[in-house]
């Protein structure tokens, strides 16, 4: 099944089976499935934190759209196991999966980034945050749907090409926007190095998105400057690159800070309508970053019905560190 067809299909049994998380809803319940089969209906709850009638009635429509067995408790059919895919996860103290290790010996021959930018709030992180940042992208099928990267200074986007080509799968739509060149330039050499394609667009965030990456994205990633002003104006324009709708994703990366600071720009999340599904405390490594401790968390956001922008035109205030000071 085409991976647009696939996603058709998914919509429609979100809308019949009146799913609020929508496609993304749907797949995380394939997955469930997939983990935990036979899978009762309760435990599939469980996993996926929707409630059970609706998780029933979601089954239902996957049934009747073969994708899921008659038989109970759940088993998906051969085509829900393929739309399901399987796991990649590259835990702390875990093997990496055999394609993962492939993905980093690629990376390992092409160029390093440039040199990190500390006006910019920038600070590479390591291979391997990379690697997991990746597994988690493709365990939850956000590799292969259309990505855009809000600054790429970790290159991220290669990593993704790498992996894309290490996998064999048809990559979605994937986009990087950063106000500085010199990534571009990296991002596209290496990426033609990989036989890759992916959309560079060189822009200034104080100033409101292109109107071609306007309700274009199923989700987005973002490694923000530390500020909460960098986090609320970084996630306003990822909530206007994101398609319509609840249950878009966007992952975002903020460094450990005071119960203060941390509320403030949990305030400003929330405010925007965008749902905290679950908190990776110390999720990625930094080479150096000592204003950071040298690690971030990695805050997994959904978007709900009432998700509204906080900075919809330009922004003039202060946004990166030395300026928030």
């Amino acid at each position: 099944m085409a991976l647009n067809d696939a996603n058709v299909v998914l919509e429609r049994v979100a809308e019949a089976a009146a799913l609020e998380e929508g496609a993304v809803g749907v797949r995380e319940i394939l997955r469930a499935v997939a983990e935990l089969e036979p899978a009762p209906v309760r435990s599939i709850s469980r996993r996926t934190g929707i409630a059970v009638p609706v998780v029933a009635a979601t089954l239902g429509e996957l049934r009747s759209a073969h994708l899921v067995a008659a038989s109970r408790p759940a088993r998906l059919t051969e085509a829900g196991r393929r739309l399901a895919g399987g796991r990649a996860t590259a835990d702390d103290g875990h093997p990496l999966p055999s394609w993962l290790v492939d993905v980093a010996a690629r990376l390992a021959v092409l160029e390093g980034a440039p040199p990190a930018d500390p006006a910019l709030d920038q600070s590479h992180c390591t291979l391997a945050t990379r690697l997991r940042r990746v597994a988690l992208l493709y365990d939850l099928g956000l590799a292969e749907r259309d990505l855009l990267l809000l600054g790429d200074d970790d290159l991220v986007s290669v990593a993704l090409a790498a992996a894309s080509d290490a996998r064999r799968r048809a990559a979605g739509l994937l986009t990087v926007v950063d106000v500085d060149q010199r990534v571009l330039d990296v991002v596209t050499a290496q990426a033609t190095v990989l036989g890759a394609e992916v959309e560079c667009v060189r822009h200034d965030l104080r100033e409101p998105l292109p109107s071609g990456l306007v309700d274009t994205f199923d989700g987005v990633f973002t490694d923000v400057p530390y500020t909460v002003e960098g986090a609320t104006l970084f996630l306003s324009r990822a909530a206007q690159a994101l398609r319509a709708g609840p249950g878009r994703d966007v992952f975002w990366c903020f460094g450990p800070k005071g119960p203060d600071t941390a509320v403030r720009a949990q305030e400003a999340v929330v405010g925007m309508g965008f749902e905290i599904q679950r908190l990776e405390r110390n999720f990625n490594d930094y080479v150096g970053a000592g204003v950071l401790g040298s690690t971030s968390h990695l805050y997994h956001l959904r978007t709900s019905t009432t998700m509204r922008p906080r900075v919809v035109g330009s922004y003039d205030g202060p946004l990166y560190t030395r300026e928030c000071r």
